[in-house]
């Protein structure tokens, strides 16, 4: 079993570090293949937890925007920065700017010979989602109080949202989630 380092631990002590690592505030092929390359991989306190925040701010950003437009903007001046998939144009490798790119792209590198996988399993993801769907939104609404967003109804609007699911590659080929049954049910089942 891969361990990993609890998200308030790295979230607040790690990351930002890691952030500026990465070296960016644009997530896409090129760029991810960049921080998965020696030297700069091994620079990092913890690559899956980095890759692992990236989906996982990459998802509320997106699913604020979709589902709740008039809180975006408080978000954006709330949140960590973090390397958007959204601001890729170029195509490589994250066409679909969808967060599970990120996941799927860190897990399965094409671009380079030298871009070994990262580690991601069903255990660090439930964690961070945990940590950022209840704890980090929580902290979204005391502090930036957005008109009109419940964490209730934010969590409900994302259930029907199929951009938010969460995939980690298996010996036997993807197997993907939707993010809330990381969140309510586990996800090592």
């Amino acid at each position: 079993m891969q361990t990993h380092i609890p998200p308030s631990q790295y979230f607040e002590r790690n990351y930002p570090a890691d952030f500026e690592v990465f070296g960016g505030d644009m997530m896409c092929g090129f760029s991810l293949t960049d921080a998965l390359s020696p030297p700069k991989r091994a620079r990092f306190a913890g690559l899956a937890e980095f890759v692992v925040c990236q989906f996982e701010l990459n998802l509320l950003s997106q699913a604020i925007y979709t589902h709740s437009c008039a809180a975006y903007t408080a978000w954006r001046r709330f949140s960590a920065p973090f390397a958007d998939t959204r601001l890729c144009f170029s195509g490589h490798g994250m066409g679909s700017h969808a967060p599970y790119s990120i996941l799927r792209f860190a897990q399965q590198p094409m671009a380079a010979p030298n871009t070994a996988p990262v580690k991601i399993n069903w255990e660090i993801l439930q964690d961070y989602t945990k940590c950022f769907l209840t704890d980090y939104v929580t902290r979204f609404i005391a502090t930036a109080t957005p008109a009109n967003f419940s964490s209730g109804a934010f969590l409900q609007a994302i259930e029907r949202d199929a951009d938010c699911t969460a995939c980690v590659l298996t010996p036997t080929g993807w197997d993907s989630k939707h993010v809330l049954k990381l969140l309510n049910h586990g996800g090592a089942a």
